[in-house]
């Protein structure tokens, strides 16, 4: 006969291991001597690694129970096909998260941004050398990301890209960019506001990706634009939004 330390030193457990699996039932209490002291068999040690067994393969305490008392294998054979069926769950999203990562180090900016949002900002960089405002558009066109579905946002990205490749169309929006930018220290009613509004609207609705012309599904990235805009900006392109609409 065994006692506690004993048992645990062969099964490569610790006594307090074994004494957790009897207080929630998994392991039988032994027979006790005179003393109090457990005293165990060779039944015991069976069932102790057996226990440690399925313990390392993946086994939770209430699956061992369940597995030590039934005889014919059955149960047992199920809980390694839920756990296999569950590794390879594991597996496949391990798999995927490697493989985004992996994209994400193989570029030199734009770490922190989606695969096709990495991309639109590539194109906008190789065209626009405002650095200023790269980044302007850039956070515009993250508000309209986080806030579009999929689908919609992709279209978005495709004409956006194809408007990239027009030469006049960058010309033009530089020149847009800096007079844009001239209404920050202006009011609502001065004269270049409609006449931004003008120029807004002949670049189309792709060159303000947050905008609801299309219906209004995208009427939280719209509000969250605007109110990144000054007062005189505001009425500039809601003005231009008017003659998308």
């Amino acid at each position: 006969m065994l006692r506690i330390g004993e048992l645990a030193k062969i099964a490569g457990v610790s006594t307090r291991a074994i004494r957790h699996y009897h207080s929630v039932g998994v392991l039988p209490e032994p027979a006790r001597r005179s003393n109090g002291y457990r005293e165990y068999g060779s039944k015991d040690l069976l069932s102790l690694v057996r226990l440690v067994r399925l313990a390392q393969l993946g086994l939770t305490l209430d699956q061992i129970r369940d597995a030590l008392d039934e005889q014919t294998g059955h149960e047992i054979r199920n809980i390694f096909i839920e756990i296999v069926t569950d590794l390879d769950a594991q597996i496949n999203e391990l798999t995927r998260r490697r493989r985004s990562i992996a994209e994400v180090l193989s570029r030199d900016v734009d770490l922190v941004s989606s695969p096709a949002m990495a991309s639109l900002l590539d194109r906008l960089r190789g065209v626009v050398g405002d650095q200023d405002l790269v980044r302007r558009e850039q956070e515009l066109l993250e508000v309209a990301e986080a806030t579009m579905p999929v689908e919609r946002f992709a279209e978005l990205a495709e004409k956006y890209a194809v408007l990239l490749a027009d030469p006049q169309v960058i010309a033009t929006s530089r020149d847009l960019a800096a007079r844009f930018e001239r209404l920050i220290d202006q009011g609502p009613e001065h004269p270049e506001v409609l006449e931004v509004a003008e120029l807004i609207a002949s670049q189309g609705a792709a060159f303000t990706p947050s905008n609801t012309a299309d219906g209004g599904e995208n009427t939280a990235g719209w509000e969250l634009f605007l109110q990144s805009l000054t007062m005189a900006q505001q009425h500039a392109v809601t003005a231009a939004a008017g003659k998308w609409s």
